[in-house]
């Protein structure tokens, strides 16, 4: 029915709506189905590089890929970035707020995108830990 990103723009095929363009490696989208059903994507091609740096910027809810082929430890994920998040949301509402000592979120994992948001006025580049590769 309907696919976003985190900057606003939007897929809507049933209205020949497209501002997204080519699906991109670094980019989360969010998906939302027509219908009950749940339904299956298949992607193939060559592996992303788990290394490549991802841009989360300050003052927006940043839909963040996760790139590693493997799941991993949400606070190893973020090892070195904590006092620079303030929250991380699973589309199945886990969290992470490591300012808190929260972790429901305690696992991340290929095929899924999570909403990231920083804490203070400035964006981070980041990439994963080398354990993901």
């Amino acid at each position: 029915m309907l696919v976003s990103n985190d900057q606003s723009d939007y897929y809507v095929p049933s209205y020949s709506v497209d501002q997204i363009g080519n699906v991109s490696e670094t980019e989360g989208y969010n998906v939302f189905l027509n219908g009950a059903g749940s339904q299956e994507l298949t992607i193939e091609g060559l592996p992303v590089d788990v290394g490549q740096l991802l841009y989360l910027d300050a003052f927006r809810m940043n839909l963040l890929t996760y790139l590693p082929s493997t799941c991993m430890a949400t606070d190893d994920v973020f090892a070195g970035y904590e006092d620079q998040l303030l929250v991380v949301q699973s589309d199945a509402g886990g969290f992470y707020v490591p300012s808190f000592g929260v972790m429901s979120l305690t696992e991340m994992c290929p095929g899924d995108a999570y909403s990231v948001f920083l804490n203070g006025a400035d964006g981070i580049d980041f990439t994963y830990p080398d354990g993901g590769m």
